[in-house]
């Protein structure tokens, strides 16, 4: 059976240092308080089925935490037995019948548990307090319940560690890495995947203890019938914080997590619940009794049955009820009208299941059951007049809780929003208008708006959105209201109630910056009377002037070339004469030609 361990008082207290080959192994050293193995694997009679005596406390520890020891339990057991035991930085591994069992005080320090087999406890059975600190179980297997773990008395506490691959075959309980009846549970910035059961919770079944918290850790791919990651049953306090539950599945009920109907009181805060599946109902969590939600984010959860997101089988909160999305409905007197619920959580995530009451002006007109946060009824409203409150109540927000002091009525408060219909022939109408049809681009334009109630009955929160086009600048300054307010962000004029045959004004100024055709156009609308529109349009011309060119500047002479300078010391000055084919006598008869017909001009 693996690595026994019982406890006894009066051995001297002495620490010893032993190797594989020590001929007595950790059986011949149980004298000692602290008991360091060198490296290496210890196996054989001597260093397993070890009883040490009850009330010794006893350390076994690997001499270098870099290089652990390897306890091969090779089909036998490790069992501790009353006093203290700590092991720290062990491997332990192929024990038959569980690794260890502690009827005493266990602290398990960075060690690794894998390929143990157990009926409940495939690596660890303790009837006492226990702490798991920075370990790592591995592919380790119950017959019964509890694959990694088995804590059925005392406290729990688990911290900085790893459960992969743990399976509890139970048809019956379950715990795929961890079962615990202990009186209080801590599972702190610990990791579970890949864990299976044959029935409730794939990595977690917490049952019969007083508090039991989850906190910082992390649930993946686990595996159950109901629960698929956590199933909760008659814990007085249950908490899950800050924690992550990821692609868990349940065949049947809570793909992350199931609370038993017979279970206190379950809150779970700030924690994220993704792709989490269940065949039948509550794809993230399904709730059987009380269960306080806040702060929760959920994402891609799917029920086979109902109840996608949360399944609420007992009383919840906190909860959103909304009624025709907290909005006024304009209806017509003679008509059948649908009104509508929603049912959420404070962060908008659906609640299924219960019921949803509707009143009508304080009147009881149905009830419905609520499916994936919805819930609506046909009403024929025959009413001629008025405004008529709609409001109703959860019934899925109270129920009797078993405690120690007895049965109590656990409720939890509701936020209900609710919506009004409205009946009547309010007629608001809106005009726009411009001062011109035509402009030119720049010109100044000036625009009037204006709103009236033509009655009978009192328009209520009067609203008009004014369009403005593309290459239109509204000038701020000018903007004049008669009543209400202009928010220039939103291009939206908050008027507010108006009485029967009351008008509303409102002007401003503003230019066209580009040519073409342009509308300002306004959408009037409010809570008891059909919208309207009006639009005013324009033509914006280019100016025709045509726009002087630059001035010209003084047209520049011509650039005169270099003053020749003369040559006194030439004596002969030669110039070549370009060839023109006329012979030179020819030449010098027209020159003289010339020269005759000037003295001819001078004597006239």
């Amino acid at each position: 059976m693996g690595f026994t361990i019982i406890f006894s008082s009066g051995l001297s207290a002495a620490d010893v240092i032993i190797d594989n080959s020590t001929s007595e192994g950790i059986k011949g050293s149980l004298g000692n308080d602290t008991i360091s193995l060198n490296n290496g694997t210890y196996t054989g009679v001597n260093n397993t089925n070890v009883n040490v005596p009850s009330g010794k406390n006893l350390t076994i520890q690997s001499q270098n935490p870099n290089n652990k020891a390897i306890i091969d339990c090779q089909g036998t057991w490790f069992l501790s037995n009353g006093g203290n035991l700590t092991l720290i930085n062990l491997i332990i591994k192929n024990a038959n019948g569980g690794a260890i069992g502690s009827n005493g005080y266990l602290t398990i320090i960075n060690c690794t548990f894998i390929n143990n087999t157990g009926g409940d406890g495939g690596a660890i059975r303790n009837n006492a307090n226990s702490s798991i600190i920075g370990s790592t179980f591995i592919n380790n297997t119950a017959t019964g319940s509890g694959g990694a773990i088995y804590s059925y008395t005392g406290n729990l506490n688990v911290s900085d560690s790893n459960f992969i691959n743990n399976i509890a075959l139970s048809t019956g309980w379950g715990g795929g890495a961890i079962y615990t009846t202990s009186d209080t549970v801590m599972i702190n910035n610990s990791n579970f995947t890949n864990n299976t059961s044959g029935f409730f919770g794939g990595a977690i079944m917490a049952q019969n203890g007083a508090n039991f918290t989850i906190l910082n850790s992390n649930f993946t791919n686990n595996h159950a019938s109901y629960g698929g990651a956590v199933m909760n049953s008659a814990i007085a306090n249950f908490n899950i914080f800050n924690s992550l539950f990821n692609s868990n599945n349940a065949t049947k009920y809570g793909g992350a997590i199931y609370t038993h109907p017979n279970s206190g009181y379950t809150n779970i805060r700030n924690s994220i619940f993704n792709d989490n599946y269940a065949s039948e109902y509550g794809g993230a969590i399904f709730s059987g009794k009380a269960m306080n939600l806040s702060g929760n984010l959920m994402s891609g959860n799917i029920a086979g049955i109902m109840g996608n997101a949360i399944l609420n089988y007992g009383a919840m909160g906190v909860l959103n009820l909304t009624y025709l999305n907290n909005s006024t409905v304009k209806v017509d007197t003679g008509t059948n009208v649908v009104i509508f619920a929603t049912l959420t959580d404070d962060m908008g995530n659906p609640v299924s299941y219960g019921n949803i009451s509707f009143y009508v002006n304080g009147v009881l007109i149905g009830i419905v059951e609520v499916v994936e946060g919805y819930a609506n009824i046909t009403y024929y409203f025959n009413e001629t007049e008025g405004i008529f409150p709609v409001t109703g109540q959860y019934s899925g927000n109270e129920m009797n809780v078993s405690t120690v002091n007895g049965t109590v009525l656990v409720h939890y408060d509701i936020n209900i929003l609710n919506g009004q219909l409205i009946v009547g022939d309010t007629n608001v109408t809106g005009d726009i208008k411009l001062d011109k049809k035509e402009y030119w681009v720049n010109e100044t334009v000036k625009t009037t708006v204006n709103v009236k109630n033509n009655g009978p009955n009192i328009a209520k929160n009067v609203s008009v959105k004014i369009n403005i086009p593309t290459g239109f600048v509204l000038n701020p300054d000018s903007i004049i209201v008669s009543k209400g307010s202009y928010d220039p962000n939103t291009s939206i004029w908050y008027i507010g109630d108006l009485n029967p045959d009351e008008e509303a004004m409102m002007t401003f100024n503003g230019k066209f910056t580009k040519k073409g055709d342009f509308g300002i156009s306004m959408l009037v609308y409010g809570d008891n009377f059909n919208n309207s529109t009006n639009v005013a349009n324009a033509l914006v011309k280019q100016n025709s002037t045509p726009t002087p060119g630059p001035t010209p500047g003084p047209t520049p002479g011509p650039t005169p070339g270099p003053t020749p300078e003369p040559n006194y010391n030439k004596q002969n000055v030669s110039a070549n004469m370009k060839e023109t084919g006329i012979p030179i006598i020819a030449v010098i008869l027209i020159l003289l030609a010339s020269l005759g017909l000037l003295s001819y001009k001078k004597s006239k």
